[in-house]
């Protein structure tokens, strides 16, 4: 139960850094969880951790997506059977913690079998609140990413977007609409489109400021919001160095179109089919980087080769990088000559370069592809996420007071979430569990544990039957041989009578022998 000040076990074991009794206390409440019979106190433990969820997460234990794979109960034991009132799962925060068919579904024909959840403890409900930011950042922050393949974590994010997602669509919008304002003011200069791309820059800064005001310095933590202040300052300086003072550069036009349009990537991420492919790329790109400058000083070799050997100037772009690297996506023309030192040098960047280095991309993007197919679903459901932060946090201006709610979910009795496509690495993975191990080798395994078990016990039963006949035997031979005492004391006795009969005799033997002497 909780103590006075509202924290549970856990949370003494936690800052007391007690990690062997936390995996203990987590384990115990695991336990309680799949319990197929749970009484009030199995609940009481459950909802003791109301306050300290945020705690528990960033402590990141081993076995808290455990936790969190079954921390909902289902509040109805029996499918019902109803017409949902939106697509599923259905998420829906109420202050009663039992879960009533009536918020979910509605009158219909055609009714499907339903399963209704709820989470044992609250979770903070209004957006913006402190505790839903900390309770957001604590799920990003945590060390265990399992979590992100947790029903419990899923449902929670997915609720979570379901209530921005109109604050995700209208963002990605004015990002859009600020590249597409940019556009038309670079072709024509014009103030029908700096003011309004003035007016679209300061709400997307104005987002961006809060987001400081409210982390700190956690804010220049993050590469992509480094980016953020160099597009708004980039964007900002071009539109009054064009309207005040009429300048007109076409390299900080280029500059202030490229981070616009990096910017303009993040918009991919309001949907689910382009978040993929988005986090794919970033992720191919990070997992190259260091093949990347062996592939740089590569190409700059290279052309300090051919710009030697053609008798060029050295110290020119198009002889350090550009002629180099055009051999690679199929312009020779700067490269190859009548010289015999550039004919070794054309040969060793061919070789190097199109045939070694260019397979070599191929085989790290299989990898990479491979390596972020096995995570596929932590990253797309940490990409909404950290989406969902950064607009809680603008809303965290005009939030009300912390509350909170318990979790109710309603899915289709007979689904998973997360049962989409997940590549075939985890296809892979998947099927040697599910389908190969659990299918084919446990039953196989199990029979033969069985078979065994039988062969044990029926030996173990010819064994009892021999020792019970040997018992047998021996109570019997024992009776038999103190039978045999018995009487073997018996006789002794007799024979000692027999003995003091033949010493009286031999006395009055003697006596009467005796007697005969002396009359004689």
């Amino acid at each position: 139960m909780q103590d006075t000040f509202g924290h549970s076990a856990l949370y003494y074991s936690i800052i007391t850094k007690h990690q062997g009794i936390t995996n203990l206390l987590l384990e115990y409440l695991c336990k309680i969880i799949n319990s197929p019979i749970k009484d009030i106190s199995s609940y009481i433990s459950l909802e003791s951790i109301s306050n300290d969820l945020g705690l528990i997460i960033t402590n990141s234990s081993e076995i808290l997506d455990s936790f969190f794979c079954n921390v909902l109960f289902q509040t109805i034991k029996e499918p019902f059977f109803g017409t949902p009132k939106e697509p599923l799962p259905a998420c829906y925060l109420s202050e009663l913690c039992i879960s009533y068919p009536d918020n979910f579904t509605q009158s219909s024909e055609e009714n499907i079998p339903l399963a209704f959840k709820a989470s044992p403890f609250v979770i903070p409900s209004a957006l913006g609140s402190i505790s839903s930011l900390k309770m957001i950042k604590a799920i990003l922050t945590s060390k265990n990413e399992n979590i992100f393949r947790t029903e419990f974590i899923q449902l929670f994010i997915i609720q979570k977007w379901k209530t921005v997602i109109f604050w995700v669509y209208l963002s990605t919008f004015l990002i859009w609409l600020n590249i597409f304002l940019l556009v038309l003011l670079i072709d024509n200069p014009s103030e029908y489109y700096s003011i309004p791309l003035f007016v679209v820059n300061l709400i997307l800064s104005g987002s961006e400021i809060t987001q400081i005001f409210i982390i700190g310095k956690e804010y220049f933590t993050s590469k992509t919001n480094i980016l953020d202040i160099f597009r708004m300052i980039f964007t900002i300086s071009f539109i009054i160095s064009l309207r005040v003072f009429d300048v007109k550069n076409n390299d900080i036009n280029w500059m202030t179109m490229f981070l616009n349009l990096i910017k303009g990537i993040s918009g991919f991420k309001a949907f689910s089919n382009t978040r993929y492919y988005i986090r794919l790329l970033s992720e191919s790109i990070y997992g190259m980087k260091d093949f990347l400058i062996v592939f740089v000083y590569t190409i700059i070799s290279l052309g300090l080769l051919n710009a030697i050997s053609g008798e060029q100037k050295i110290l020119t772009f198009e002889s350090v990088w550009m002629n180099s690297f055009g051999l690679v996506v199929g312009n020779t023309d700067n490269f190859y000559s009548g010289s015999f030192v550039q004919h070794i040098t054309f040969i060793i960047a061919i070789t190097l370069n199109l045939i070694i280095m260019l397979n070599m991309v191929i085989s790290l993007l299989g990898d990479s592809f491979d390596e972020f197919q096995l995570n596929a679903e932590i990253y797309n459901y940490k990409e909404m996420l950290e989406v969902i932060f950064e607009i809680e946090q603008v809303m965290s201006l005009s939030a009300t007071n912390d509350q909170f709610s318990y979790f109710h979910v309603c899915m289709h009795s007979y689904e998973q979430t997360g049962s989409g496509w997940k590549g075939k690495v985890m296809d892979t993975r998947t099927y040697i569990k599910e389908k190969l191990f659990e299918e084919d080798l446990k039953p196989l395994i199990e029979n033969n544990i069985l078979s065994v078990n039988r062969q044990i016990l029926g030996v173990e039963s010819s064994v009892r039957n021999i020792d019970s006949t040997i018992r047998a035997n021996t109570k019997n031979t024992e009776n038999t041989i103190s039978t045999i005492k018995t009487k073997i004391v018996i006789l002794e006795e007799n024979i000692k009578e027999v003995n003091e009969k033949i010493t009286r005799i031999d006395t009055k033997l003697e006596t009467l022998l005796s007697l005969l002497s002396t009359k004689t």
